[in-house]
């Protein structure tokens, strides 16, 4: 669920006469941009009151166990075009242990949600969000609900997802974190899910709730996200997840010999790179460039070690994906 809401939620403001508004104008589109934010679980926190101006410090958290990127991909090539031909603005989500894509509408009256797109443990599934526009422009105070209710199969059973998701900006003021201070506003989130499979012998029902809070800055993506799931009580004292941006990524350093897992390493030899993995099942190799863009994809499976046909210098991800596991990574590839 959690990129959802930070896809959903990925939006910026600007200052006009006191009043914190959110315009179609400031919503980042450039093909390319990659930012990083580290993540935590189960955390004590301090998101303060409702109304502004506040003033809220997350400062403290600077370690974080797992780092994830997003980049901005280009809509005419991303996986599912196809299925979102009106997407002109396209999010690709690196974690480790999967990938999701969500695809937008941007307007200059709303920026409306179309779907997600995921790829996790070697499955591949699309939902669709039936009510996702957020009126433009969105200021303090400004509420608003996205539903949707969506069938598809996913092995081995067929799932209906009924959701609703409420947002109200509830706060304004200044948000410090360790990247820096910023002016900033605060989105209360509520969803409600009803889950229901149906499979070959059982009927699997379920509800959830989710509770959480982002604060928006200009020209940045959120700040911080907080998200409690089964959860209705608005005053968060531990965030069971927990999401900080530190930096937009423009370069890493290079590193000839790259560990991506404990079985798949990058090495370079003469001017050329490689992937030796060693023991692993029956997998995909995908490479992507910062627009999203797949320039290279290869089945491996066992042992052994395969060139990487990388022609230019720059950032890729590198994902090896099956079954059982899913791990994505970032390199810099110098030629």
């Amino acid at each position: 669920m959690k990129y959802l809401l930070i896809g959903v939620l990925m939006v910026f403001f600007v200052f006009l006469n006191a009043q914190v508004v959110m315009d179609s104008a400031d919503i980042l589109t450039t093909v390319g941009t990659c930012w990083e934010y580290g993540e935590v679980e189960n955390v004590t926190v301090n998101i303060g009151t409702a109304g502004g101006p506040q003033n809220w410090d997350f400062s403290s958290f600077t370690s974080f166990p797992d780092t994830d990127y997003t980049v901005i991909i280009n809509p005419n090539t991303a996986p599912a075009h196809d299925t979102f031909p009106t997407a002109n603005l396209v999010h690709q989500d690196f974690g480790d242990n999967d990938t999701s894509i969500t695809y937008y509408r941007l307007t200059q009256n709303y920026w409306q949600f179309l779907g997600n797109e995921y790829f996790s443990n070697g499955e591949h599934f699309i939902m669709e969000i039936d009510n996702g526009q957020i009126p433009l422009p969105f200021t303090y105070g400004d509420s608003v609900r996205i539903s949707t209710l969506d069938t598809f199969y996913f092995p081995p059973a067929m799932w209906i997802f009924n959701s609703y998701m409420d947002f109200v900006v509830d706060g304004y003021g200044n948000m410090t974190i360790a990247a820096g201070t910023f002016p900033a506003l605060r989105l209360k989130t509520r969803s409600y899910t009803i889950i229901t499979a149906y499979a070959v012998v059982d009927t699997f029902y379920d509800t959830s709730y989710t509770i959480g809070y982002n604060w928006l800055a200009e020209n940045h993506p959120d700040l911080v996200c907080i998200e409690n799931e089964s959860d209705t009580n608005p005053n968060i004292t531990n965030a069971e997840y927990l999401s900080i941006f530190l930096n937009f990524t423009t370069s890493v350093e290079e590193n000839p010999l790259h560990q991506i897992s404990d079985n798949i390493e990058i090495y370079k030899q003469h001017g050329i790179y490689f992937l030796n993995y060693q023991n692993i099942p029956r997998s995909r190799l995908n490479i992507y460039d910062l627009s999203g863009r797949n320039i290279y994809t290869k089945t491996i499976t066992g042992s052994g070690i395969t060139p990487i046909n990388i022609t230019q210098s720059g950032i890729y991800f590198i994902s090896v994906n099956n079954r059982e596991f899913n791990f994505t990574d970032k390199i810099y590839f110098l030629k």
